[in-house]
């Protein structure tokens, strides 16, 4: 008895697809054998035709057909179905035949990558980022599997087999600096990993964004420091020095560029070209009062601004008191000679009084 096994399929992808097998026996031997035919195959049973007359006569062929081959996760995984087949007749048996066929295996692992909260507003805060790594092939891949991010270190589970249309899911923080918050977002990329028959099977890249709650906000105070009382009058008069310190404070929570401090009243300004959140910018100026004050209450403003900011102001006003000055004058007299009036020879004392009124 010869045999030769055959199939129509050429591949297979699924599990489900089902592989055909046909069996053409022939007497090739010198005797008649009796039927029935029988065939021996490992992955499935087949049923042989009879020739009519109840004889395999020499020469004759018969054809056999197999109940369809299923295919399953682990045909795939090995890569392909290799079936063997034996034919028998009347105590004879033939030679053994196989039927190789191929899988086509794909092998692919999808990232989604997803983050929470997704704004933050200030230094300190935790993003919380979730990997969600699925087999999308169609061949169970080998562990371990890694996730890796250009801003965090991610965390995944031990795991040996990932099953097609499995999912694992990975997970790392990442805390806010200042940066980040003047950048306006964070956004970070990250790739997983996994294995098949010893290759690495890489992921999609992944990226999220999350965005910054700015918050700009720049406030200023002006403040009288120092008086110096030139002619030690105890109030502010000509020639007074008077010093103003004026700051500015950035009291949002991004960082402030050319940050600019004016005063009105002498002209002068500073420029600080960046100042951090809480940070401040000091301009302090001197001013000497004029005659022009006397009489008068000094006005003077302080002004910001930054580049993320509008401006912003405060006044500090000193009064300038004009001098005053009051006469009074009054008188006494010695009686020398007891006459009780006012005579000759008698001396009069007058006192003249000024008063800084």
């Amino acid at each position: 008895l010869t045999l030769v096994k055959s199939t129509t399929a050429t591949s297979f992808d699924s599990v489900g697809d089902v592989i055909d097998y046909s069996y053409s026996v022939k007497n090739t031997g010198n005797v008649t054998l009796a039927e029935p035919v029988t065939i021996a195959d490992n992955k499935t049973t087949a049923t042989c035709a009879l020739s009519g007359d109840g004889d395999l006569d020499v020469g004759e062929t018969v054809i056999c057909t197999a109940v369809d081959y299923v295919v399953t996760q682990a045909d795939i995984d090995a890569g392909f179905v290799t079936n063997l087949a034996t034919a028998s007749a009347d105590g004879t048996d033939s030679n053994e035949d196989s039927v190789t066929v191929n899988a086509i295996q794909t092998p692919a692992l999808t990232l989604i990558k997803t983050a929470t909260p997704t704004t933050y507003d200030e230094v300190g805060n935790i993003i919380g980022y979730s990997y969600e790594l699925t087999n999308s092939g169609n061949v169970t891949l080998d562990g371990p599997f890694t996730v890796t991010d250009d801003k965090a270190t991610v965390k995944c589970p031990p795991f040996g087999d990932l099953a097609p249309r499995g999912m694992i899911t990975c997970t790392a923080s990442y805390t806010i600096v200042q940066s980040d918050l003047d950048n306006g977002s964070v956004t970070n990329t990250a790739q997983g990993q996994g294995f098949f028959d010893g290759n690495v099977v890489p992921s999609n890249q992944d990226e999220e964004t999350v965005t910054a709650i700015q918050s700009p906000e720049l406030s200023v105070v002006k403040v009288l420091t120092k008086h110096n009382d030139v002619d030690s009058s105890g109030d502010v008069s000509e020639k007074d020095i008077l010093t103003y310190t004026i700051t500015a404070t950035n009291s949002g929570n991004i960082t402030l560029t050319n940050v600019t401090v004016d005063d009105s009243l002498t002209g002068d300004n500073t420029t600080c070209a960046s100042v951090a959140p809480m940070g401040t910018c000091v301009l302090v100026v001197n001013y000497e009062v004029k005659s022009s004050d006397i009489g008068t209450t000094i006005q003077n403003t302080g002004i910001a601004n930054s580049d993320q900011t509008g401006p912003v102001e405060e006044d500090e006003d000193v009064p300038v008191p004009t001098p005053e000055l009051s006469l009074s004058k009054s008188s006494t007299y010695d009686d020398n000679d007891s006459s009780g009036d006012l005579s000759v020879g008698d001396e009069i004392d007058y006192t003249i009084t000024a008063s800084n009124t």
